[in-house]
């Protein structure tokens, strides 16, 4: 009976697979239910009915629109630190000390520079220091510079005696905002009309005794002309405007003389700001003098004059 099955079984499978071939046949493939040997396949032959492998889907290539592209880093920058801008140089007719003056890159003046800048404008008769107006060295290192010369420096601080001494108690001088000075080979009547292009300072012109007075102030500017030569009492122009332009019109050709300690002294700066008249303090020994400039009405002054300050 076991073989009846058996033999059973093996026809009813060899239809199965007659009827499942007759099927491909017909539609030009294999049958979903054709049974592959695994012994027929070849070696790493997947069986062809099964389901098929999803492939990962290629990268699409981003186009220039879609996507920006990476940035490249741009140049270093070759732009240096500022440099300190050039030295200046300072100096005193009486000390016969020089000083180089030089602001920071910014512009301004270290703190050891302004130090030393005081002991250089120390006063001379005293030995006595005080501390500068920036502002006023500031200015100082401006017109030295413009010019490319050297800054004879003919007074800067004065102690309190000795403005008292010189009867100018309010001296800007003893407050350390005042300086006279000359510029090497350059007439002061072109020193005088560039620093009074500075706001806010007292300019006098000395044409006799040879310097330029310059302070620094809070209020408007001030002018003025004193025609005395060294030693002598003040003599102030009272139309200093009109003097200068008729200054301008003489062609004195005055050189400037090889003599030092010269001192100003009796400027209306000394009397406060905005003064235009003031008493006389003593003057060293002429600076620059020449031929004296006489004001209006006045005698010329003389030229020789050895009066120690």
């Amino acid at each position: 009976m076991y073989v009846h099955v058996r033999a059973a079984t093996c026809l009813l499978v060899g239809l199965a697979l007659l009827g499942a071939s007759g099927r491909a046949a017909a539609t030009g493939g294999r049958s979903p239910m054709t049974v592959v040997s695994i012994k027929d396949m070849a070696p790493g032959e997947a069986p062809t009915d099964a389901p098929p492998v999803a492939k990962p889907a290629p990268r699409r290539k981003a186009s220039p629109s879609s996507s920006a592209s990476p940035k490249k880093p741009g140049p270093r920058s070759t732009r240096s630190a500022p440099k300190a801008p050039p030295a200046v140089e300072l100096v005193a007719l009486n000390t016969h000390e020089s000083f180089t003056l030089r602001p920071t890159p910014s512009g301004g003046f270290a703190r050891l520079t302004m130090r030393s800048l005081a002991r250089f404008l120390r006063c001379h008769h005293t030995q006595r220091l005080h501390a500068i107006s920036e502002r006023l060295a500031r200015l100082l290192y401006d017109t030295a510079s413009h010019f490319h010369a050297r800054l004879e420096v003919i007074a800067g601080y004065r102690a309190p005696r000795i403005a008292r001494q010189k009867g100018n108690t309010k001296s800007p001088h003893k407050r350390g905002v005042a300086c006279d000075f000359r510029i090497a080979g350059i007439a002061n009547e072109i020193v005088r009309d560039f620093v009074r292009s500075f706001p806010r300072v007292g300019v006098g012109f000395y044409p006799n005794s040879g310097f330029v007075h310059l302070d620094v102030r809070d209020k408007q500017s001030a002018f003025w002309v004193d025609y005395s030569a060294p030693g002598e009492r003040a003599v102030y122009s009272k139309t200093p405007e009109d003097d200068v332009r008729r200054l301008a019109e003489q062609a004195d050709g005055r050189a400037d003389s090889d003599v030092d300690q010269p001192e100003g002294q009796g400027d209306p700066a000394e009397q406060g700001e905005g003064a235009s008249v003031g008493p006389s303090e003593g003057h060293g020994p002429q600076v620059g003098g020449g031929p004296g400039v006489a004001p209006p009405n006045r005698p010329a002054a003389s030229q020789a004059n050895t009066q120690k300050d």
